[in-house]
């Protein structure tokens, strides 16, 4: 399957599917965190250079009660400073990298986001203190060739 089509299928997953069923059609999550309420988010990346991330929510029987593509602007927002790696990545997935800057004592991850510029790379970015603490949040674009 082309990983464009996984990823629409894994967005067009209907509440009511059980785990089991998930996971024989696109194998197991790359990130599971049990949340408080009994429930468990499976993360199902794009890929490091892909543009979608989601979230899948079971509950405790391990029945989809939601799918969400965490890689869009209601995520972006949530995001505060203070906020722990830890808690950014259950947000909106994996990072694309993360880069530690000495000079300026920080810590960067980006995600590859969509752009409304055709042929221009966009990227969120998180940045941490030393200590692990989101400081703020930006974006970069790229055009073609660099």
């Amino acid at each position: 399957m082309l990983i464009s089509n996984l990823f629409s299928s894994v967005a067009a997953l209907k509440p009511g599917i059980g785990g089991d069923e998930i996971r024989s059609r696109f194998g197991p999550p790359a990130s599971e965190w049990h949340n408080e309420d009994g429930t468990v988010t499976w993360e199902y990346p794009q890929g490091p250079e892909g543009l979608q991330c989601h979230m899948l929510t079971l509950n405790a029987v391990r029945v989809l009660t939601r799918v969400e593509q965490v890689l869009a602007e209601p995520y972006f927002a949530r995001i505060e400073k203070g906020w722990t790696h830890d808690r950014v990545r259950r947000l909106l997935g994996r990072p694309r990298t993360a880069v530690f800057f000495p000079l300026k004592r920080e810590e960067v991850w980006d995600w590859r986001i969509e752009s409304s510029h055709p042929g221009t790379q966009v990227l969120f970015n998180v940045h941490f203190d030393e200590a692990g603490a989101v400081t703020g949040t930006s974006r970069s674009e790229q055009s073609p060739g660099g």
